[in-house]
């Protein structure tokens, strides 16, 4: 009896214990009945760092070979290496010291410093550890260089206020450290892993991994001239950030390839390669230099592409001016105040025709800004009638006959074709409360078929400049209160952009050559536009009339903008005014204009031209330049008694000067090259009102007080042809009646490039 008990028992024994293992293996372990996985991922995957008394949640996720989720996944648990370093509850809610309960953790009771590998497994399967630090409380993180490095961490030889902050040239290294504090004491070994950062990657690059690091080093390489700032992070805390500089350009020297000439001549369609040679401020010729902005004076002469080496290619007969610049952001990005640099310098390109009797075929857009009726005694009103709606129209040259237009928002009080001669652009004097604005005409293909127009009422005012990339255009409005200029942005044709500027009182405006700045004169006040600084704000000590930039960039000069009569001269990288180089001529110019040669500046005055010659040393941010002017070689008196100039035409390739004026009853050409005085008569006797010459130089159109359009051939200096307009450039707005017929003299023209 005893022993069929005892059998009986131990029978019972082993069933019990088969069920128990039965159960563990399959409804403990497994209870939704999912297969055993490949592979468990964890989540984070990288060590972590935690303050001790800290919380750091883990996941993970049970997978088959490829990588997929198991669905229903199994039970994971998770397991701690080190309970007392950490110690992580069912949920995978890890903490550095103890947790008060596994199951429901409420309280992270604080535990020592050290560390403990987290693993998650499942039906025998762990996913590889990851790592836990857990440390005292990081006060401060402190970046410094690992000591006994060879060189210095200063080899950019930059001034103050950069003379003190880490700069190299560029493929340059260097080694830094993070030091992470707590209560003064350096606790970087229990720390854990230490992350790096560059703002700007294309600047500086870093690297934990380059050979001789050890653990919370970094390895800094310049990568591209620019400044940038390094960070460490350790346990979400960043250190502070480190300045660094990778040495800036310093001077662009420009040659046709192959040769040391700065000039060249090619048959139209033809191209040259240009070199640039770039030096950083450390004396370093960069062998890999940045990218460079390519830029041409006239884009329908010639196109200018590249980055370190530009190439130039003719689009029709003509003259350009080609120059090479560090521009920001793509060049010497990152610095508090931005840092172009222009070339030493340009390239003077001439493209000719195949013949010497080839005729370049145009298309002029003609307008006027007299829409109104003549009052009685013949004379048009000043101010525009709402009533008279103003036309556009083409002539082709070939035929001498007008096109098709198209009707305007408003009566422009300005025409201006951008340098491409994609796009005409026509302000408006009076808004009529923003609701007229700017107009910009796109041409069709043939002047038998109308252009299009894109209206912009939000814009208006007289047009002062559009810079040579043909990007934007700088609109001032001084018929409404307050005055306001506006920044046109037409990257994208179909959606301009409008920055309106409260600038009272601008009058004239003038683009650096490669686009990225723009001077704007109102009265006493010199205000400076860049897509990358905040508007600018200068006091002049006296009134400007107008401003031109020195075709290689380096350089602007105001019309005025002193105390005595004459011109200043400002540098364009950092605005300021060259001591010692101001101007002094008899009589402040009306309008001044660059030499294409960068060589000299052109001021117009109320009887005649001033000649200035200009010496540069574009080089870093601080370039040299030396004006010089002597009245009595320098200065011409056009014998034509006193006139209020309206236009200045300098030709392209810089060897004449077209001059336009009021109380002038002929156009001034000036020969910059022999400095002689002739003067071009109207058939009619007609009196020059406003020109727009040919990208070829050889013909000039200009709009004259008999309603025609004069064709001048600038070759043998005739007026050899007259156009008139049987299309009026105005008539009035449909179901509006009025007495009179409007007048529309032509007295605005462009000639497309």
């Amino acid at each position: 009896m005893g022993r069929v008990v005892s059998r009986g028992i131990a029978v019972a024994a082993a069933f019990w214990m088969c069920s128990l293992l039965v159960a563990c293996s399959s409804s403990s372990n497994n209870p939704s009945g999912s297969r055993t996985p490949d592979n468990i991922a964890l989540t984070p995957t990288r060590d972590v760092s935690l303050e001790i008394g800290a919380t750091q949640a883990f996941s993970a996720t049970a997978q088959d070979r490829t990588g997929t989720a198991l669905t229903p996944s199994p039970l994971i648990s998770f397991v701690s290496s080190n309970n007392s370093i950490v110690t992580i509850a069912a949920s995978g809610l890890a903490c550095a010291g103890k947790w008060d309960s596994l199951t429901n953790p409420q309280i992270c009771a604080p535990g020592p410093v050290g560390t403990a590998s987290i693993t998650a497994t499942s039906l025998g399967v762990s996913s590889p550890p990851v790592i836990v630090h857990v440390h005292q409380h990081i006060d401060s993180v402190a970046i410094s260089p690992v000591p006994n490095q060879t060189g210095t961490e200063f080899n950019c030889k930059l001034t103050p206020p950069f003379n003190n902050v880490a700069g190299f040239s560029k493929t340059l290294t260097f080694n830094y450290q993070a030091i992470a504090s707590s209560g003064g004491l350096d606790i970087t070994s229990t720390v854990g892993p230490i992350t790096w950062q560059s703002i700007n990657p294309n600047v500086a690059s870093t690297s934990i991994t380059a050979t001789g690091l050890q653990t919370g080093q970094v390895q800094v390489t310049a990568v591209n001239p620019g400044m940038t700032q390094i960070f460490a992070t350790i346990a979400g805390i960043n250190s502070q950030p480190k300045d660094f500089i990778t040495c800036p350009v310093k001077s662009i020297a420009l040659a046709v390839t192959g040769t040391n000439d700065n000039s060249f001549t090619v048959s139209s369609g033809g191209s040259k390669t240009i070199t640039a040679t770039v030096m950083d401020s450390s004396d370093t010729t960069l062998t890999t230099p940045p990218s460079l902005i390519w830029s041409t004076s006239d884009a329908g002469a010639f196109s200018a592409t590249g980055t370190a080496t530009g190439t130039a290619t003719s689009a029709k007969a003509g003259s350009s001016t080609i120059i090479a610049s560090c521009t920001p952001p793509l060049c010497n990005p990152g610095f508090p105040i931005s840092l172009p640099i222009y070339p030493q310098g340009v390239i003077n390109a001439t493209a000719t025709a195949p013949t010497s009797n080839t005729t370049q075929t145009n298309t002029i857009f003609v307008a006027s800004s007299k829409c109104a009726v003549r009052d009685s005694s013949g004379n048009v009103p000043p101010i525009a009638d709402p009533d008279c709606v103003s036309v556009i129209l083409p002539i082709a040259s070939s035929t001498n006959t007008v096109g098709v237009g198209i009707d305007l928002p408003g009566a422009p009080d300005s025409l201006m074709f951008d340098r491409q001669g994609t796009k005409i652009y026509l302000g408006t004097d009076n808004g009529f409360l923003r609701t007229h604005g700017l107009a910009i005409v796109t041409p069709a293909g043939d002047t038998n078929t109308a252009p299009t127009l894109l209206h912009l009422p939000t814009a208006p005012g007289k047009i002062l400049a559009i810079s040579p990339d043909g990007k934007k255009i700088i609109v001032s409005d001084l018929a409404e209160t307050p005055n306001v200029v506006s920044i046109v942005d037409v990257t994208t044709a179909t959606a301009p952009v409008i920055t309106p500027l409260l600038i009272t009182g601008a009058t004239a405006a003038d683009f650096s050559p490669d686009s990225f700045k723009a001077y704007i004169v109102a009265g006493t006040a010199l205000y400076v536009f860049s897509p990358v600084d905040s508007l600018k704000k200068i006091d002049l000590l006296g009134p400007a009339n107008d401003v031109s930039f020195l075709s290689n960039g380096a350089f602007a000069y105001l019309a005025g903008g002193a105390a005595a009569v004459g011109l200043t001269t400002r540098r364009t990288c950092d605005n300021t005014q060259v001591t010692g180089q101001d101007v002094s001529l008899p009589t402040t110019s009306t309008f001044i204009k660059t030499t294409p040669d960068s060589t000299g500046m052109i001021g117009i005055n109320s009887s005649g031209i001033d000649l200035i010659h200009v010496t540069t040393e574009p080089v870093g941010c601080a370039p040299t330049v030396t004006n010089t002017h002597d009245p009595s070689s320098d200065s011409f008196n056009f014998g034509q008694g006193t006139f209020t100039p309206t236009q200045l035409i300098v030709t392209a390739d810089g060897r004449r000067a077209y001059i336009f004026g009021q109380g002038l009853n002929n156009i001034i050409l000036f020969d910059l090259e022999g400095k002689t005085t002739s003067t071009i008569q109207l058939a009619g006797d007609a009196v020059p009102i406003r020109a727009s010459l040919t990208t070829d130089g050889k013909t000039l159109y200009v709009a004259g007080s008999d309603n025609t359009v004069h064709v001048v051939d600038t070759v043998n200096l005739v007026d050899s042809n007259q156009i008139t307009f049987p299309l009026r450039l105005c008539h009035r707005k449909v179901n509006t009646t009025g007495g009179g017929i409007f007048s529309c003299d032509v007295d605005l023209i462009a000639v497309k490039p």
